[in-house]
């Protein structure tokens, strides 16, 4: 098995690390969301896992969501300790968490298991919120039957918001997301991209869809 990990040693030390390559693991380390966003688009991965906390200025809930915003379906076990909360409030599809510390066995179970037992995303890549549409496979978008005229930038990041409308995202995420597109995520150059999809998808329309949330980042959502 092929792992990928997210570390920041808050869970993973040297004779973990050890068992699991005894263990017969095949193991890429990366200190950061974006090393470890290069490193997936490069290479194939059996499970990546990410130890909770800061990763070069990153949680792990913003690398997943990157991660899954690219369109990369590779299983994720996130790692957390007693004095944090689990990094998904709720399952999710494909993803595991586990509260160390915890016995080798134990980890090499839940890898496995992560490993077989990852489901077939659906093929079902069309989502409406309101009457706004968005066709991930035809890579358009509509608002009130009206197309709209997106960048490859904007487009990403509307289906950021929308695969998790209702839930903020946060600039961190959105950076993670639209790196290929835009290598200058600096947080003005995020506003920027954010204010210029909201006039397409927002400005002709009395109710708005894409809102700021404060401190945790943007939100798509009826409100």
């Amino acid at each position: 098995m092929k792992l990928l990990i997210g570390e920041n040693h808050s869970c993973f030390d040297m004779y973990t690390l050890q068992g699991l390559m005894a263990a017969g693991m095949c193991i890429v380390r990366a200190s950061s969301g974006v090393e470890l966003m290069q490193k997936l688009q490069r290479d194939r991965f059996d499970v990546v896992v990410l130890e909770s906390g800061d990763l070069g200025g990153m949680t792990s809930r913003d690398i997943f969501l990157g991660v899954r915003s690219a369109g990369l379906q590779v299983p994720v076990l996130f790692l957390y300790n007693e004095a944090q909360r689990p990094p998904l409030p709720a399952p999710v599809p494909g993803t595991d968490q586990l509260c160390c510390p915890i016995s080798l066995s134990v980890l090499l179970s839940h890898l496995q298991t992560l490993e077989k037992g990852l489901p077939t995303p659906a093929t079902d890549q069309h989502f409406r919120l309101a009457d706004l549409d968005v066709d991930l496979d035809r890579h358009c978008a509509s608002r009130a039957g009206c197309p709209l005229s997106l960048t490859e930038q904007e487009f990403r990041l509307l289906a950021l918001l929308i695969r998790h409308q209702g839930r903020p995202v946060s600039l961190a995420a959105i950076g993670l997301a639209l790196q290929d597109t835009s290598p200058d995520s600096a947080p003005e150059r995020l506003e920027l991209a954010i204010r210029q999809l909201r006039e397409k998808v927002d400005e002709a329309h009395k109710v708005h869809l894409i809102h700021s949330t404060p401190d945790r980042g943007y939100v798509l959502e009826v409100s």
